[in-house]
Parts: structure tokens; C-alpha cells; sequence
């Protein structure tokens, strides 16, 4: 598990000092990062193991261009442990919405930003929405970051036009599978308390951060012959699934979608 140490001593910001601390994205700060922030990367591993709290480390890389200052959306519940480059930093301003890094923190070129944080988990109003089976009691878990949410689960440039790739491992409570933008690389199985499986995820293409997506729980998978769809349905309503009318549905729109835009399916295919 990971452990929260000591949070970092947290200024608040001065409303009237920069306005790009305003709730929100503002134009003038989507416009600001848009000039200064280039090549993110997020690398990140998330507990999925308590019922109301994710618990999850970040490091995001990133390029810095033309100086500035940096600022990081986020809205969990708090974090921590904060490092830049590899060196420590024991304040950060915040004000519930943004984080802001004073460039003399950074270098104009490749930068890293770790950063241990905890988000919410909630059957409605959170970045990540437990779901629970009228039927059998047993519980699911999605994300939902459309259109502004990314930032209410961890630290980000949280602005469609700034695209990252990501690199996301979940640790799952014994039972659980996991599907998210990306085909499984690995998965380590270690029973530790209540975690038994690390699923990680290979590497996106660039997307934006409301993107990412991720779902966990008991799920059952069925397929098709061709193996290149897969449902995943609650276990206690399998038996009621049109599978094959769903998949050929499916498989009718993506192509159609290819057809409409003139682009192949841009993203690879899952394995399951």
C-alpha cells in the first residue's frame, strides 16, 4: 500500500495576486499553459483497494518552454510528497484548484513532478463513481472524467488541447479485473491485505486528460468469435446479455465512425 507521509505545508493563494489561480481553467490560463507546456507524460498508480479513496502516486513529465511559473489543476482530497526534478519541495501554493511552482523551480526543457495525492470515490459527484449491484451487493468501479474531471482524481495540465501520453497501473482488490485506454502489459499477483492483483497498462497514444479512462471490478467478459470485441457486463446480469447482437452493433459503428471521418480506428486493439 502506499503510505501518505506528512503532507507538504500548503500556502494558500492570494486571489487577487493571479488571476490564473481563478477556479476553473480560464481562457487566460488554458492560452498561458498552452504556450509554456509541451510533451507531458503521466505515469500513474492508483489504489483501488478502499471503498471511498483512491490512493495514488504521479510523476508527470513534461517540457517546459519560453520560462513561466507552472500550474497543476487538482481537487482531491489532498496530497503530498511533493519532488521536482528530484529535490524536495516543502511549501507549495494551492488553493484547492491549482498548484502554482515558481520557475526558478524549473528548467526550460525536459522537468518531472512527483506527487502523492488522495482523490474521491463515490456512488455520484466524483471523478471515480462506485457503482453497487442491486442484485448480488457486489461492487463496480468507472471513472468519469468528461468534460473537467481529470483534475478531481490527480494532478494535471487538465485542458484538452495539452495531450499526454499516460502510463496507468491499478491495484485491485483479489476478485477484480480491470480494463482501461490501453492493453494490459503486466499484471503481478501478490496478495498483500486486501490487494492481490497490479494491473498495468501499456502506454497511450497523446489524448487529452478528460480521455482517460479506466473501469474495475467483477467483471465477466464475453466475447465474439473473432475475438476482437469483448463485453464486460456485471456477473449478475450476464445471462440477460444479447451478446452477439451488441457486439455486431458495435462493430457496425466503428467502422462506420472510420468511414464518416476518413480515418481508420486510430488506437489499438485490447487483447482479453
Amino acid at each position: 500500500m502506499i503510505g501518505l507521509a506528512a503532507l507538504v505545508t500548503i500556502m494558500a493563494a492570494a486571489t487577487h495576486s493571479d488571476s490564473l489561480m481563478a477556479p476553473g481553467v480560464s481562457h487566460e490560463l488554458a492560452r498561458y499553459r498552452a504556450a509554456h507546456i509541451r510533451d507531458v507524460r503521466y505515469h500513474l498508480a492508483l489504489e483501488l483497494t478502499r471503498r471511498d479513496t483512491v490512493v495514488g502516486t504521479a510523476r508527470i513529465s513534461f517540457t517546459r518552454v519560453n520560462g513561466g511559473d507552472v500550474y497543476l489543476d487538482f481537487r482531491g482530497y489532498e496530497f503530498s510528497n511533493v519532488v521536482i526534478n528530484g529535490a524536495p519541495v516543502e511549501a507549495v501554493e494551492y488553493n484547492r484548484a491549482h498548484m502554482r511552482f515558481q520557475e526558478a523551480l524549473f528548467q526550460d526543457g525536459e522537468n518531472t513532478i512527483d506527487i502523492v495525492f488522495k482523490s474521491p470515490i463515490a456512488p455520484a459527484g466524483a471523478s471515480v463513481i462506485r457503482f453497487t449491484d442491486d442484485t448480488d451487493k457486489r461492487e463496480y468501479l468507472y471513472t468519469l472524467l468528461v468534460p473537467s474531471d481529470a483534475n478531481l482524481l490527480f494532478p494535471c495540465f487538465d485542458q484538452p488541447d495539452i495531450k499526454a501520453v499516460f502510463e496507468l497501473g491499478l491495484a485491485l482488490p483479489l476478485d477484480w479485473t480491470a480494463l482501461s485506454n490501453g492493453k494490459i502489459s503486466s499484471v503481478v499477483r501478490a496478495e498483500m491485505g486486501d490487494r492481490a492483483t497490479t494491473v498495468w497498462f501499456a502506454a497511450t497514444k497523446p489524448i487529452s486528460t478528460y480521455l482517460l479512462a479506466f473501469a474495475a471490478g467483477p467483471f465477466r467478459q464475453l466475447h465474439d468469435p473473432q475475438q476482437d470485441i469483448a463485453l464486460w457486463v456485471r456477473d449478475s446480469r450476464a445471462r440477460e446479455v444479447e451478446r452477439d447482437t451488441l457486439i455486431a452493433l458495435n462493430r457496425r459503428a466503428r467502422a462506420w465512425m472510420s468511414q464518416y471521418f476518413g480515418v481508420p480506428y486510430p488506437f489499438d486493439k485490447l487483447d482479453f
